[in-house]
């Protein structure tokens, strides 16, 4: 488990420990996945029978500027996760994102078969890590989820209940569309995928989307609170880096091949919090 204190890598290792797995677990301050030596040694060692990536860099921002240590995280070491997997036959899952896509001007999720142009440095580090992976995994899993949240502060729901503390209002992108998804929702759907021997490229998010401001509107009704939110264009924010309006996917090819219904969004977030 590599990249596991994140809130995807800590809700992977709490899933699989819960069912027993032996899980050993590591995080940039034990192991650089950039460093192929470190990491080979550590798979030789460690002998799994799969190996799951977490580690990214995600600062969206900061990625235009260090775009060295983007790459190193989002390229480079994705490629040396999908090359040692293969080396000693362990089964390989990374993580991609919706930033692989410029964005659309009209409402029609992505699919896997449309061509990624990303617009920042994140995307493009990301997209050149998908490629880098399914080029030298044997049988890799990749999947690109969006708008993650789960245990943890670097996620927009936290960042919305902390800003509406002491507030009477808040201004929220309107523009800015996506699909909101949890980390046990991705960890319980990668599961299911390992046991039915997929691999290649998915897209695993609920079904679905929502702007910004929904999503901050469906958050206060959750939890009760009452400031007020305000929809606004995501101009009024400035930003180094470029975003995508609309970026939403669709998982429709994923829940085909596993043979489940995809829950909404909005379903999925209300079972998050309610347990």
């Amino acid at each position: 488990m590599l990249g596991s204190k994140g809130q995807l890598g800590k809700e992977f290792v709490r899933f699989f420990r819960a069912n027993g797995a032996n899980v050993v677990a590591r995080d940039i301050n034990r192991i650089d996945i950039a460093d192929a030596d470190a990491l080979r040694k550590l798979v030789r060692s460690a002998k799994p029978n799969f190996i799951v990536n977490c580690a990214a860099y995600n600062q969206v921002e900061q990625a235009e500027i260090n775009t060295v240590a983007a790459r190193q995280a989002n390229a480079i070491g994705p490629m040396n996760v999908a090359t040692i997997s293969a080396e000693f036959g362990a089964a390989a899952v990374h993580f991609s994102t919706d930033y692989v896509f410029s964005g659309k001007f009209f409402y029609e999720p992505y699919t896997e078969e449309d061509s990624p142009q990303p617009i920042n440095m994140y995307g493009k580090t990301k997209l050149e890590g998908e490629k880098l992976f399914l080029k030298n995994a044997e049988n890799g899993l990749l999947f690109r989820v969006s708008w993650l949240y789960g245990k943890g502060e670097q996620n927009f729901i936290y960042k919305l209940r902390q800003w509406a503390k002491g507030k009477s209002a808040l201004s929220v992108s309107n523009d800015e569309t996506s699909v909101p998804t949890s980390t046990k929702f991705v960890v319980e759907n990668v599961a299911a995928a390992l046991q039915s021997g997929l691999s290649g490229l998915y897209h695993l998010v609920p079904s679905g989307f929502a702007s910004r401001f929904e999503l901050a509107l469906e958050v206060r009704e959750i939890f009760g609170f009452e400031t007020d939110i305000l929809p606004v264009s995501m101009d009024k924010f400035p930003s180094v880096a470029k975003r995508p309006k609309f970026s939403a996917m669709s998982a429709a090819k994923f829940f085909k091949a596993i043979g489940k219904e995809n829950p909404h969004w909005r379903a999925v977030l209300r079972d998050y919090f309610a347990k």
